[in-house]
């Protein structure tokens, strides 16, 4: 023992061990700024999309409960179906809609309604959709005992509300964490994808790039299930046009073309008197033009609004 102990600090004190020592943190799997947003029904236009989305995007709110809060808590067919046999889902919870919400007004949305949002899985299996009906188009068709009364309350009653099965919703499932490059590669020959530090994707278009898509002919044919497709402009592929107005009685509109929205666009395959494959997308453009339309949007074509006008 020192009689005369030193006032100043050693240089290198020794420290006692904490009682509580911190615990290594865990590995983030997952962005918290980003979430998936999904279409709100398998049989619209944007069926089967599921988009990242930035928290402070505005996007539409559907909720999901593991009870049946109230009668007006709903169950697909095609949920139950998928496996979610106790979900049931409510776009109007409190009596409300809710459109163009950030992440957290819709998680607060449905929290306050006793509820949750919806995962991306259950969204894609419509569980937050309406009540499951024989199709429409077939009431129509296929089967005469139905009066227009019973089909309007029918139509009446398919969703869950609010018209949110076109709309992107919001989802609680986060995006996850890149790993690499390859793990960020959106599929498109016009970017180039890069992974953060952050594991963040970044995609940044090639300059002088330039890429058009092509989509299924019919949301019944062999392709439904790749509708659509990036391809060069300098690639061949067939062609069908759109028209605002009715050109001739050659121009159709399929019913589902005007359901989905587009009530004065019109269709055709069979241009000039005949049919038109393997065009690149110039020689498209100018067939389109020369019958007085235009080429059909990506939106229209998913919507059948050309089909059914030829083969």
């Amino acid at each position: 023992m020192t009689n005369s102990p030193s006032k100043s600090p050693s240089s290198s004190p020794n420290h006692s061990p904490s009682t509580s020592p911190t615990k290594a943190p865990s590995p983030v799997t997952s962005n918290p700024s980003l979430y998936y947003t999904v279409c709100g029904s398998s049989s619209n236009v944007c069926s089967g999309q599921a988009d990242e989305a930035d928290v402070e995007e505005k996007h539409e709110v559907r909720c999901c409960a593991d009870t049946r809060i109230s009668n007006n808590w709903k169950q697909h067919a095609n949920c139950a179906a998928a496996g979610f046999t106790s979900i049931w889902g409510e776009s109007n919870p409190l009596g409300v809609c809710h459109s163009q919400k950030t992440f957290a007004e819709a998680e607060k949305i449905c929290s306050d309604a006793g509820a949750r949002l919806c995962t991306m899985d259950e969204l894609l299996a419509d569980c937050p959709r309406g009540k499951s009906f024989q199709p429409i188009s077939t009431c129509w068709f296929a089967d005469s005992v139905y009066t227009n009364s019973h089909l309007l309350l029918m139509l009446l009653s398919l969703g869950t509300g609010c018209s949110f099965d076109k709309e992107m919703n919001w989802s609680s499932t986060p995006v996850p964490k890149c790993t690499n490059n390859a793990s960020c590669d959106d599929g498109k020959s016009c970017t180039v994808n890069t992974c953060g530090n952050d594991g963040v994707c970044t995609a940044a278009p090639i300059p002088g790039c330039s890429s058009k898509s092509i989509v299924c002919g019919s949301s019944a044919g062999a392709c439904k299930n790749d509708k659509v497709r990036e391809a060069s402009p300098n690639e061949l592929h067939e062609v069908r046009c759109c028209a605002n107005t009715r050109i001739n009685n050659g121009w159709r509109q399929h019913a589902n073309c005007a359901a989905a929205g587009f009530t004065s666009t019109y269709g055709e395959s069979d241009l000039l008197s005949d049919c038109h494959a393997e065009k690149t997308y110039a020689q498209a453009e100018k067939i389109c033009l020369d019958a007085g339309g235009r080429l059909c949007t990506q939106a229209e074509l998913l919507a059948d609004c050309t089909r059914g006008t030829g083969e």
